[in-house]
């Protein structure tokens, strides 16, 4: 029998919750209830089998799922023109600072820019 599961990640806990809530919020209280009455709860090595079954399906078919060009054609024509906010900017600016990049990787950017046009510096 297939028992299908949503997991809800919180904290360091996972909270099972039925379909039945899947996709409506829920409050902190109603999930902090579930966690707590998860804990210390074992689970049989049949239902750790089957869920680890399902997460493995899982990530087999979504990691093999590739873009037709076509789509990716259709992604990069609504991306272009656009211009980021300055939040966005920033933000990407901060989760870059203090990244070290290989010599190797370095040179391979610049033989991938070379030919290509650049904008001015602004």
């Amino acid at each position: 029998m297939l028992i299908s599961l949503i997991f809800f990640f919180y904290s360091t806990q996972i909270v099972y919750i039925s379909l039945g809530l899947s996709g409506k919020p829920k409050s902190k209280e109603h999930v902090e209830k579930v966690r707590q009455a998860n804990i210390g709860k074992k689970r049989s090595q049949e239902t750790c089998d089957r869920i680890s079954k399902a997460k493995q399906e899982y990530f087999e078919t979504h990691k093999t799922i590739k873009h037709t060009q076509e789509t990716k054609d259709k992604i990069s024509q609504s991306k272009k023109g656009k211009k980021q906010s300055s939040a966005h900017v920033e933000a990407n600016r901060q989760a870059h600072i203090g990244q070290v990049r290989s010599p190797e990787a370095i040179e391979k950017s610049r033989q991938k820019m070379i030919g290509k046009k650049q904008s001015p510096v602004v």
